[in-house]
């Protein structure tokens, strides 16, 4: 697990969508689909449910958003 997996997790979660995201983070829509994808391969489970009005947390991804908010925090504190 990178901090850039829970970084651009954590602004997908802020923004409600992997578009928004993408323009946040100055990157690709596609880009934050494959770095969160991938994050949810290697935890073994989705943390969004995709259909046609965007994403939402699953009841996991909502356990994890709190886990990344307070290891982004220490990140932020420890560049500080």
């Amino acid at each position: 697990m990178e901090i850039k997996q829970l970084e651009y997790f954590a602004a997908a979660c802020d923004q409600g969508s992997f578009n928004k995201a993408a323009a946040c983070l100055y990157t690709t829509q596609p880009n934050v689909s494959r770095v969160i994808s991938s994050l949810e391969k290697e935890l073994g489970r989705e943390l969004f449910v995709r259909d046609s009005k965007g994403i939402r947390l699953t009841p996991f991804g909502e356990s994890i958003r709190e886990y990344a908010g307070h290891i982004l925090k220490n990140v932020g504190m420890i560049h500080s």
